[in-house]
């Protein structure tokens, strides 16, 4: 990040939607609301969910309809359908976009990058409190390093987001 900051425009008081826990920070960024959940303890039902989802529209809904492409790339494959995001049933809506992250490095290489793609690091690779935050900084450091190479790179937005 510090070789970023040196480049780029960053955010030194940028302050999350909701002062708590990361999951309503994720619920928020992806759907505009958090439902009201103040800690990674979910109300399941405080948006109108009637099982252990929360129903909200997502960015991913909205793209859909609006036929905009997008991309959901994970690190490393998971073993299951678990949070930080595949609580909201928008997320799960959006499962045929699901990819690993190599998928994200060989579609940047080759210019095939959708229009949005959101790259969810391993939880260990997530600057969260007691992890080694070197971990974080490689797959922030990797992920530019395979935009920057890429054809596409000065019609490419890169934003990096620690929550």
């Amino acid at each position: 990040k510090t070789a970023i900051a040196q480049e780029f425009g960053i955010f030194n008081r940028l302050y999350t939607a909701v002062p708590t826990s990361s999951m309503p920070n994720h619920m928020f960024t992806q759907t505009g609301t958090s439902c009201g959940t103040k800690n990674n303890i979910f109300p399941w039902s405080s948006c109108g969910g009637s099982q252990l989802l929360y129903p909200q529209w997502t960015i991913y809904d909205q793209m859909k309809v609006d036929g905009i492409e997008f991309g959901i790339y994970f690190e490393a494959k998971p073993k299951t359908i678990e949070p930080p995001d595949a609580y909201m049933t928008g997320v799960l809506r959006a499962l045929s976009e699901w990819r690993l992250f190599d998928q994200f490095k060989i579609q940047a290489k080759n210019g095939q990058l959708p229009a949005f793609s959101w790259v969810i690091p391993n939880h260990i690779s997530t600057d969260h409190p007691c992890n080694d935050i070197r971990l974080g900084e490689a797959v922030q450091k990797e992920v530019y390093e395979v935009l920057r190479a890429s054809e596409k790179w000065n019609s490419t937005l890169f934003f990096s987001l620690s929550m």
